[in-house]
């Protein structure tokens, strides 16, 4: 193989001198220019970043806390909220409960769970909805069958 590649086909790193360095096999540079040349490598690949700087595929999110809960709409065709009192969040992971018999819809205020007008994501038992909120409270439920319900996660 080339002088550029070792025997498995990947480039050769190699010192050329105390003074400069093999970058890419290609060019020698001096330790500023080479420091220099790994800081822009480091900053479009994402390994440094400045502060309040995302880069897609990265860890950077803001969630810092993490809750659970049970609801349960106890007469059908009867929407309720979620939750009982304001409750901020960022995502909220909802799951129909495994033993319900018929549909409970996930939805705004105007959620209804009914056939003939259903307004809302319906979900079966088992089923789930990954929702992007600011307030847990402007979610509301709907169900088929009194005292169905669902269980949920949420990110705050």
């Amino acid at each position: 193989m080339s002088e550029l590649f070792d025997d498995r086909g990947r480039p050769k790193r190699r010192t050329v001198d105390n003074a400069g360095v093999d970058v890419f096999g290609l060019v020698t540079a001096t330790p500023a220019v080479y420091t220099l040349l790994r800081r822009l490598k480091d900053l479009l690949t994402g390994i440094v970043l400045a502060a309040g700087t995302a880069v897609i595929g990265k860890v950077g999110h803001d969630i810092t806390g993490i809750g659970d809960g049970l609801k349960v709409v106890a007469t059908a065709a009867s929407r309720v909220t979620l939750v009982a009192a304001s409750t901020p969040a960022k995502v909220v992971i909802i799951t129909a409960e495994t033993d319900n018999t018929d549909y409970v819809v996930v939805g705004g205020s105007t959620v209804v769970a009914l056939l003939a007008t259903r307004q809302g994501t319906p979900l079966n038992a088992g089923d789930s909805i990954t929702l992007l909120v600011d307030d847990l409270v402007d979610v509301y439920l709907d169900a088929v069958v009194s005292g169905e319900g669902v269980t949920f996660t949420y990110l705050t």
